[in-house]
């Protein structure tokens, strides 16, 4: 009995502790989001750690460089926040400005391609020159991630799909495919099977035979074609 009872307010201590390092850590980063250096500086000077982090391991100082708040940047590094720090995805905090820019990119080239019924303008295929150059760190797959993220189902799905696969960047597959393991339905299935990338393509046809669908193989980009803008 009184091992259970010791138990019992273990769990309950360990709930409590993880409660209130929840509740700090959304106090902080929440004046982070607000952009305010003073209220940051007195949260650091009641004992609110610099390293704190959200469910992506995004940092205070993430969430600064995100946002292009110079100031907040400033502010955190005399603070002492710590530039070395990675998220999950494997990015620098000050990696995640060039996401930012990156989003950016891909939403304006989004909306060319929707606006121009697929046609390439000379803007459109200079943010496609922008968008292809190689890059070590996962900077393109995280700003991909965090447009599908904020994209509704449907035709608005599709369009960003359909640019990424247009972009041909190898570090776009596997967020395209989970996308069609979260979201997928059979128009995104025959987008990818008509993409010309075979990767693509045997993730269409595995989505298609797990929800027992027919999908049609139109030829070679007959829709999007990979790496064709």
């Amino acid at each position: 009995m009184l091992g259970l009872l010791i138990a019992l307010v273990t769990c309950l201590v360990l709930a409590v502790s993880r409660f209130r390092r929840r509740r700090r850590g959304t106090a902080f980063l929440g004046a982070v989001l607000r952009g305010d250096p003073a209220e940051v500086r007195a949260l650091v000077d009641r004992g609110y750690g610099l390293g704190i982090s959200d469910a992506r391991g995004d940092t205070a100082l993430h969430y600064a460089y995100y946002a292009g708040d110079h100031e907040l940047v400033q502010t955190l590094l005399a603070l002492g926040a710590r530039e070395e720090s990675y998220n999950r995805d494997g990015l620098l905090p000050h990696q995640l400005a060039e996401v930012a820019e990156a989003e950016l990119r891909i939403e304006e080239l989004v909306d060319l391609l929707r606006r121009y019924d697929g046609e390439a303008t000379a803007r459109a295929a200079e943010l496609a020159e922008e968008l292809r150059p190689y890059h070590r760190a996962p900077v393109y797959p995280a700003a991909l991630t965090n447009v599908l993220a904020r994209t509704g189902d449907g035709e608005p799905l599709r369009a960003v799909l359909r640019t990424a696969i247009r972009l041909g960047r190898p570090d776009f597959l596997a967020v395209l495919e989970e996308e069609l393991g979260r979201r997928g339905d059979r128009e995104i299935a025959e987008d990818y099977l008509n993409s010309g990338s075979p990767r693509l393509g045997y993730a269409a046809q595995r989505w298609a035979q797990e929800h027992r669908f027919a999908i049609t193989d139109h030829g070679q980009g007959a829709r999007a074609g990979w790496g064709r803008l």
